[in-house]
């Protein structure tokens, strides 16, 4: 299951940042898709969170890599899907506000 999770998020990332750097034109835009979570650490989602991580690193590297040809590259991290498994972490990561907006608990321990 791993393999496939890296298959499908880290490696085949790779290859469409190599095929955009040789194909997009100077001035142009690279756009990916990266994941909030990445930023809660939120566990649960260990192997999905480890296998989007490198799309990140792969932008700021190849971003800084095309800055000549003025390509610029950037990461969307939408946030988290209303699913089960994510409202089963709700009670412990999220604060809710009267505004409906939310913060989220980093943790703070092991």
């Amino acid at each position: 299951m791993l393999t496939k999770i890296i298959r499908v998020n880290s490696k085949s990332a790779f290859f469409i940042f190599k095929t955009s750097a040789n194909n997009v034109s100077d001035g142009g835009k690279i756009i990916t898709i990266v994941t909030a979570l990445l930023g809660a650490f939120t566990g649960g989602y260990t192997p999905y969170a480890g296998t989007k991580a490198p799309v990140e690193h792969f932008s700021r590297g190849l971003a800084k890599e095309l800055l000549g040809k003025r390509i610029s590259v950037n990461c969307i991290a939408p946030g988290p899907m209303d699913t089960r498994k994510f409202q089963s972490f709700l009670p412990s990561i999220f604060i809710w506000e009267a505004d409906g907006n939310y913060s989220v608990l980093l943790p703070t321990r092991n």
